[in-house]
């Protein structure tokens, strides 16, 4: 009987030590987080705020730090209705960020100015290639969060160069659930 409770008590010990180890390696690899409420982005030498962005590239703004990037890939929806596009971090190549917008009934079919739209689901990913996509989430703003959180506009849309410019502002949720409010933009020539 006591080797039982000798068992017992040992792995209790042994699962609070697994447990503990487990919240002292809390993942900080790229972005550091003292906590979701402070989620801030290293220093990028490449994501001055003060300089105007270049064609393909995107910006955001979360709590005092500022991340941008370039456009990797971007494509207008079938039906001309909304766009996606996605590029990595400036400074970190692990680093995703995706954003999709729809723009329904607009349509891109001509030029267009200053649609807005708050059917936006953007994603901030660290790990790009780990394989628990849902943990390695930054921001997301999708399908789980509060509709309505985040309004895009499309400040320009040129049919016979596909040039897309436009911002954003809204809340976003960490992997905590916790609101962050985010402001960006982006321009990009939209392949064909």
């Amino acid at each position: 009987m006591k080797r039982i409770s000798n068992i017992i008590i040992l792995s209790a010990m042994l699962l609070g030590i697994y447990l503990l180890a487990l919240t002292a390696c809390r993942k900080t690899n790229n972005i550091t987080e003292e906590s979701d409420r402070l989620l801030r982005y290293p220093y990028c030498f490449s994501c001055d705020s003060g300089k105007a962005r270049p064609l393909n590239s995107w910006y955001f703004r979360v709590n005092g730090t500022y991340a941008c990037g370039p456009v990797d890939t971007g494509f207008v929806f079938a039906d001309l209705t909304g766009f996606t596009f996605w590029g990595h971090t400036q400074c970190s190549r692990d680093t995703g960020f995706e954003i999709s917008a729809i723009l329904h009934p607009t349509s891109l079919a001509t030029n267009r100015f200053n649609i807005r739209t708050n059917n936006v689901i953007l994603w901030n990913q660290d790990r790009l290639l780990f394989t628990n996509f849902l943990n390695s989430m930054i921001l997301r703003l999708d399908h789980n969060t509060p509709k309505n959180s985040m309004q895009l506009t499309v400040d320009t849309f040129l049919v016979s160069s596909r040039l897309l410019v436009g911002h954003f502002n809204g809340y976003a949720y960490t992997s905590g659930d916790e609101k962050m409010y985010l402001d960006g933009g982006f321009r990009l020539a939209i392949p064909r």
